[in-house]
């Protein structure tokens, strides 16, 4: 659906050269969430199926200033003035032990994408080039709603990372949810997992 998000006329990234290279760039997680909340929230992480390289020749070009975080797991840094986003790609993550991904598979599909992450309130996208929500698991209808959600099963999302049931725990106590009416018990049940 069409919207506004909070801030993203901030975002001075070069959309359209990445749209001109057929890339759709995406802001997700707490940016988009915090602003459908109507929250200020100020970090922004971006999203695409862009190849790091990609990214890293488009800003390069527009002076921007990019940092690789981790080429393995497809993470940048980008700045420019007072404007700093995290861009990751789109990707699988496969878990060994530790909250960090031993090995990812970069992917094409915003919804292969979506189903990695923890909770479906942070895998709300915004498209930045047509300003509209993207929602593949429905993560506003739950955020409406205050239903916490996993992504996956809660045994597979929060036993992949065990720092996921402290960020849940904190993300239904800022949203000021009560556990009995979400699905936050589910982290109690897995705590043995992590």
């Amino acid at each position: 659906r069409d919207t506004s998000v909070t801030g993203v006329q901030t975002c001075a990234l070069p959309i359209y050269s990445f749209k001109k290279a057929n890339y759709q760039l995406y802001i997700v997680g707490g940016f988009v969430r915090d602003s459908l909340l109507g929250f200020n929230p100020t970090d922004i992480d971006i999203s695409s199926n862009a190849p790091i390289e990609v990214v890293l020749e488009i800003c390069n070009k527009h002076n921007f200033v990019c940092k690789v975080i981790n080429k393995t797991l497809g993470t940048l840094q980008i700045s420019k003035g007072s404007d700093t986003f995290e861009y990751t790609r789109f990707r699988v993550d496969s878990y060994g032990t530790g909250h960090t991904p031993k090995s990812v598979t970069f992917v094409d599909d915003i919804v292969t994408d979506a189903k990695r992450r923890d909770l479906t309130i942070n895998a709300i996208y915004y498209d930045i080039a047509n300003k509209k929500i993207v929602d593949p698991l429905n993560g506003e209808k739950d955020l409406k709603n205050n239903i916490i959600r996993t992504c996956q099963s809660p045994q597979i999302t929060l036993k992949d990372d065990g720092l996921r049931i402290l960020r849940t725990i904190r993300i239904s106590s800022m949203l000021g949810l009560d556990r009995k009416s979400t699905r936050l018990n589910s982290s109690h049940r897995c705590i043995s997992y992590a």
